[in-house]
């Protein structure tokens, strides 16, 4: 683990937790060896996961004295009396699981894998109430502690205040002279005045204390001797007091220190999980799927410490399904050794328990082992040279894979230190003894020619190429299975500067066989690029594509949810003009009724059938039939700047161009072309009142004008109407105007047109409401910032009838 660096990744992660007991927890996880609780481990953390994406983690105390707390408790075990600190420990704990049960409280609902953890967290809540309450800092408690507490307190501030008094009396009267400065101190915890030392026996007390130079003696007045005696008694009652609270506080924590240790456990647990969820969340990790077969499927996995340092780091593709060893090949600083650390590094974190940073549906096997032979593996002090120290690696490795146990192999550079023909055979020979061990899963990194002939002769053993660009001469850190790499030493040497005279007497002394080798590689890596460039395009385009169409669904989705919400609002108010229209008849009826009773000139069932005739056709006018599928023929014909509806979407426009048969409409931001046949004038919405009880003049509305709930509620207001595109100096398409009306009058009127809008699918309309004193523009405004459809407004600029109008954006 150590070659793979895996305590560093694990100290990455320990930065997300506060407590140095979860801290010290996390640098210590080691791969587990029990899949079951493998499992349950990443599953706990998957949840968590989930829970710090939606809501963040909880907040979890960083004090020091947490990590004495399992002594603390240990000693009110046995009897012992805690001290403030260990009893401020006690408080951050109960604290911590305060916090705990509230983010439960707040972001949990329903049984889960974590639940078991928060629901065995006990706040003892009177108890932390308590420790709050009492204790201020390690040295001093409040007087609220408790009530005598208090009461001693209170006493000897009193007795303090009337002893101070005494000595002002004398440091402010005729004995003033005789004191070196006229102020009162303390001395062994007694009030005294400093004499000078030449009229000892002017004033008559007690000396507590002499100064450094002899000059002055610290004397206790007889005056204040029976003060100071009280003071001290109070002093002592107040320590006997203090120490049986801190007593008593002790033997709390005796009697719940089960408690107190199962929320240590929990606590620790959920700050652990939810530090390797946090550290998920960072680096954009994901659970891995533990499989029982030694096999390995990583998607665009990337390393966690070249995250930390390169932030995007190339990610690399591997599935092992071809077999059970893999030789990476390439240049040298093209990312072969990373990419087996990439392999190492997050198999540990899987089996330690860890999201790792890699695609969904990552797979890893159960390993037992994880063996790594990266380094120089030279070591001095053992006498063991670079080839040495690799091949006492792999004895060792070699003589532990076969205990029948999956494993995990990987060796760098293999071969190397030694003559390249003999290192390489020992490679060959190394991988093929691995290859025969089916419970045994190698990577392996490479030059020899002589292992790449042999993983493309040998069943099973894969070859693999770390991506190199022949035009830029730069390594691209991808990882190309099933093709050998190739060093490129020759066009590396020529990048950094070595003569082309070297370079060329160099290529000559290069065999044919190998050669051609070389060659056959360098044109298959050519074509693999190609391919790679085509592959990654197409993606692009996949990827473009695809986010159009999220778009597009997301604007449909939007759009829906606008109309059906318009919708509802439109059946509301269709409901409550129902109801009105229903209650207004059946009021005329009766008052209508009592009056033909009093004049004799008609019966009552005469009357009943007229109005009930008429209330009919009042319900017909407020639920008319919505068909368009044949528009009326135009009054006159259609020209440009003419507000149209579009009988077969029935949107709003203007038309802004006519050619023949054939006119654009501009509805919102969309331009709809379509045929002139299928556009009809829209027609001003007129609003006129009704008389309470005047049922001819109602009837003769109702046979004209549609019933609204707007109109309804604005009975008896002659000077209320609206005008949609008035013919003034301020009038534009897509407007309504509600000049000379007051503030509760516009305001339905201008929701009825903003809904008719938003069904229409327009984006913008504009409300003339003129200047005057500017009351109803306020009001207008102030009536917009409160609609959740307005994305924004302004007041219009020149031509569009500046403080006059108001220009309103849809969303």
């Amino acid at each position: 683990m150590i070659e793979l660096e895996f305590p560093k990744v694990l100290e990455l992660c320990a930065e997300y937790a506060a407590s140095q007991a979860a801290k010290a927890a996390i640098t210590a996880f080691k791969p587990k060896r029990d899949k079951e609780a493998l499992e349950r481990e990443l599953d706990r953390t998957d949840e968590a996961y989930t829970l710090v994406c939606k809501y963040g983690a909880p907040r979890f105390s960083d004090s020091k004295r947490l990590v004495e707390l399992p002594e603390v408790i240990n000693r009110a075990i046995s009897g012992g009396v805690l001290s403030l600190g260990d009893l401020l420990g006690v408080k951050a704990l109960l604290g911590q699981v305060r916090t705990l049960l509230d983010y439960k409280a707040a972001c949990l609902s329903g049984l889960n894998l974590l639940y078991n953890y928060f629901t065995e967290l006990h706040p003892e809540r009177e108890f932390y109430a308590e420790l709050d309450k009492a204790i201020i800092s390690e040295e001093e408690l409040a007087d609220d502690a408790s009530p005598e507490l208090k009461r001693i307190r209170q006493a000897i501030y009193s007795a303090g205040k009337k002893l101070r008094d005494d000595l002002n009396d004398i440091t402010g009267g005729e004995k003033s002279a005789y004191l070196r400065e006229n102020i009162v101190t303390t001395r062994n915890g007694r009030y005294v005045v400093p004499v000078k030392a030449e009229y000892r026996g002017k004033i008559s007390g007690l000396v507590h204390d002499v100064s450094s130079s002899g000059r002055s003696l610290f004397i206790e007045p007889m005056e204040v001797v029976e003060g100071n005696n009280a003071i001290r008694e109070l002093k002592a009652a107040e320590k006997s007091e203090i120490d049986r609270i801190i007593k008593a506080f002790s033997e709390r924590v005796r009697l719940i220190s089960e408690l107190l240790a199962a929320n240590i456990r929990n606590s620790l647990k959920l700050e652990i999980l939810f530090a390797k969820a946090s550290y998920a969340a960072a680096t954009k990790s994901g659970r891995p799927i533990i499989t029982d077969t030694p096999k390995i499927t990583l998607k665009k996995a990337r390393h966690p410490l070249l995250i930390k340092q390169i932030k995007n780091p190339v990610p690399i593709d591997i599935d092992t399904k071809d077999g059970n060893v893999f030789v990476i090949t390439g240049p040298n600083t093209g990312g072969k050794t990373a990419a087996i650390k990439t392999v190492g590094i997050l198999t540990l974190m899987a089996l330690s328990g860890m999201p790792i940073p890699a695609g969904d549906r990552s797979e890893i096997g159960f390993f037992g082992n994880v063996y790594a032979d990266i380094g120089d593996g030279q070591d001095l002090t053992q006498s063991l040279s670079t080839f040495s120290g690799h091949l006492y690696n792999i004895i060792r490795i070699i003589e532990n894979t076969g205990n029948g146990a999956p494993c995990l192999v990987l060796l760098d550079e293999l071969g190397a230190g030694t003559d390249p023909k003999e290192g390489a055979a020992i490679a060959v020979a190394v991988l093929d003894e691995l290859h025969r061990n089916d419970n045994a899963l190698t990577f392996a990194t490479t030059h020899y020619d002589e292992v790449k002939e042999f993983a493309v002769r040998e069943n099973g053993v894969v070859n693999a190429a770390c991506g190199f660009d022949p035009e830029t001469l730069s390594p691209t850190y991808r990882l190309i299975t099933g093709l050998p790499g190739k060093s490129d030493a020759f066009s590396i040497a020529a990048r950094i500067g070595l003569p082309t005279r070297i370079i060329e007497r160099a290529e000559s002394y290069i065999g044919e066989k190998d050669r051609y080798f070389s060659d056959t590689i360098a044109g298959l890596r050519l074509k693999e690029s190609e391919l790679d460039k085509l592959r990654r395009q197409a993606e692009e385009l996949a990827n473009e594509t695809q986010a159009r169409y999220d778009e597009l669904q997301k604007q449909i989705a939007t759009f829906d949810k606008k109309k059906e919400r318009a919708l509802t609002d439109i059946k509301s108010d269709g409901a409550a003009a129902i109801s009105e229209i229903k209650r207004q008849g059946e009021v005329l009826l009766a008052e209508l009724a009592d009056t033909i009773n009093d004049s004799g000139s008609l019966t009552t069932k005469q009357l009943n059938r007229r109005l009930e005739r008429g209330i009919d056709k009042l319900l017909d006018l407020a639920n008319p039939d919505q068909s368009t599928d044949s528009p009326k023929p135009p009054e006159r014909p259609l020209k440009v700047g003419d507000t149209v509806i579009i009988s077969d979407t029935n949107s709003t426009g203007v038309i802004t161009g006519i050619n023949g048969e054939r006119c654009v409409v501009q509805c919102g931001s969309a331009k709809i072309r379509t045929d002139i046949s299928r556009c009809s004038l829209t027609q001003p919405i007129t609003v006129k009142p009704l008389q309470k009880t005047d049922y001819a003049a109602m009837h003769r509305e109702a046979a004209i004008h549609p019933i609204t709930p707007s109109r309804l509620k604005r009975r008896g207001d002659n000077n209320t109407h609206a005008h949609a595109n008035k013919d003034d100096n301020v009038s534009r398409p897509n407007s309504i105007d509600v000049r000379g009306m007051n503030t509760d009058e516009a305001i339905p009127i201008v929701d009825k047109y903003m809904d008719n809008c938003i069904i229409n699918g327009m984006t913008s309309f504009t409300i003339i409401h003129g200047k005057g004193e500017g009351i109803l523009r306020r009001n207008i405004g102030e009536h917009l910032k409160r609609q959740s459809y307005v994305e924004s407004y302004r007041l219009g600029g020149d031509g569009e009838g500046g403080d006059g109008a108001t220009i309103v954006y849809l969303e």
